[in-house]
């Protein structure tokens, strides 16, 4: 590829996104970010493994449902009382640092954390969405997860979509798997994951 281009790729839990946005780095042979955002993360900010990963892509305390300051790395005040920002912010604001600096090395696909909002005034960003049937999410879900019910799939697939939405929802003025927010929407159901991922490329190569 000889134009930048950002990808960013957000999904419904089981909907062969991670794997689509594989192919696609693999077919631009660009570099690919998903889990291994966290390790970096975790390196540069200093904090734990443990404690990144905790708070990936979660859901946001209810105890912690107050506005974001301007300044995500000065002190909040509650009760009259200077504290550092909470764990999750911490882990949020270090993920992000480490996506822009990503963005700004070069081409490259990045899976979740919010980043087609984080990235949002980039121009070279093109953000999609993956969703897909829930029979075939659940299907991927205990084949990848080696779970062998049926409804214990379920409820992870709805648990974590859920905290998806919350998180996505909560550090951004968008809202999280609606067709609006992404630049492209795509159901993997109806092409499968490779011929998916290859209409995604076929799509860039068209507007890049």
């Amino acid at each position: 590829m000889n134009k930048k281009v950002i990808i960013s790729i957000s999904r419904q839990y089981g909907s062969g996104g991670r794997e689509i946005g594989e192919k696609i780095a693999a077919h631009y042979n660009i570099g690919y970010y998903d889990k291994k955002l966290l390790e970096i993360a975790a390196k540069e900010s200093g904090l734990c493994d443990e404690i990144v990963a905790h708070y990936d892509e979660k859901k946001i305390s209810a105890a912690f449902m107050y506005p974001l300051s301007p300044n995500p790395y000065s002190h909040y005040a509650m009760n009259g009382m200077g504290v550092d920002k909470p764990l999750s912010m911490q882990v949020f604001f270090a993920i992000s640092g480490v996506i822009k600096k990503i963005a700004e090395k070069g081409s490259c696909v990045i899976v979740g954390r919010c980043a087609d909002y984080i990235l949002k005034d980039d121009p070279d960003l093109f953000s999609v969405f993956v969703c897909a049937d829930d029979k075939d999410r659940v299907a991927r879900i205990m084949r990848r997860n080696n779970i062998e019910s049926e409804k214990a799939a379920v409820q992870r697939m709805i648990k974590t979509d859920r905290d998806r939405a919350r998180f996505y929802n909560y550090y951004s003025d968008l809202k999280w798997g609606v067709p609006a927010t992404y630049d492209l929407c795509v159901k993997s159901s109806f092409l499968g994951v490779d011929r998916t991922a290859e209409a995604i490329c076929d799509v860039i190569d068209k507007i890049r």
